[in-house]
């Protein structure tokens, strides 16, 4: 078969005019990633700017403001030299380390979580009550159990003892 072959001007096959090669659109798709994203945090900080400070937000501040002011009114040593970016006056200094204390005290409360100590009463019934007496609540100690085990053993005892001295009064 001779001259099997594409006629000149003729195309058979291959990638269509004005297709990009898998470099390209590559390329083009993280441009266009790019941009959306920039977009999405542009908008996000303009949500930001405009929104209500928190109050957490705003006690954060104002300890950070207050223990600035604080540090620049501290006061100095005698006898060394007072820096150009200071000015000691013991009573600004007490008043705004004050205010930096009392504003990080109310930001801490929603940044640290808290512990509280708790009791914990559980219904035990030992032995046959009179049916006239309600169950008592005796309460129970929550108190963590020591490491070693002689010491475990003790506190198993005592808690035995008060079960038996609640149950025959």
């Amino acid at each position: 078969m001779p001259g099997g072959g594409a006629k000149p001007g003729e195309r058979r096959g291959g990638r269509q005019k004005g297709t990009p090669n898998k470099r390209t659109a590559e390329r083009q798709r993280v441009q266009e990633y790019t941009a959306e994203a920039w977009k999405l945090a542009s908008s996000a900080q303009e949500m930001r700017a405009k929104r209500k400070k928190l109050g957490k937000e705003i006690a954060s501040e104002f300890a950070n403001v207050f223990a600035n002011m604080a540090a620049y009114h501290q006061p100095i040593p005698a006898g060394q030299p007072i820096p150009p970016n200071r000015e000691p006056n013991e009573e600004k200094f007490v008043m705004y380390a004050e205010l930096a204390v009392w504003a990080g005290a109310a930001a801490a409360k929603y940044e640290s979580p808290t512990y509280k100590a708790i009791t914990v009463e559980a219904e035990m019934v030992v032995g046959a009550a009179p049916p006239s007496a309600p169950p008592q609540p005796m309460p129970v100690d929550v108190t963590p159990e020591p490491e070693d085990r002689p010491a475990r053993q003790q506190a198993a005892q005592n808690f035995m003892r008060r079960i038996r001295g609640a149950a025959a009064s």
